[in-house]
């Protein structure tokens, strides 16, 4: 897992928790002293939950690692190899 990127967060690039759940980020600049980024968690049953991050993307203030804490999305990339067997005639 990539850590959380405040400002490719900010781009547009994919998020999701340490969990592995779904991430839409609402707002950066919440007001608030410790916890600026407000993002909808996507819950077991298809809900959201509203949840308040660092901007390190820590979930707690201690900046311990938990499974609510964001981070950089993975992403799936698929290529393609053509693979052939050169015959040599002698």
């Amino acid at each position: 897992m990539k850590p959380f990127d405040l400002e490719a967060a900010k781009n547009g690039a994919k998020v999701q928790t340490r969990g592995g759940k779904a991430v839409r980020i609402i707002c950066f600049d919440f007001k608030s002293s410790s916890f600026p980024i407000i993002a909808a968690i996507l819950q077991d049953d298809g809900s959201e939950a509203l949840k308040s991050f660092s901007s390190k993307g820590f979930y707690f203030s201690n900046d311990e690692p938990c499974a609510h804490d964001l981070v950089m999305a993975t992403v799936k990339r698929e290529y393609w190899v053509n693979l052939f067997r050169l015959f040599v005639s002698s």
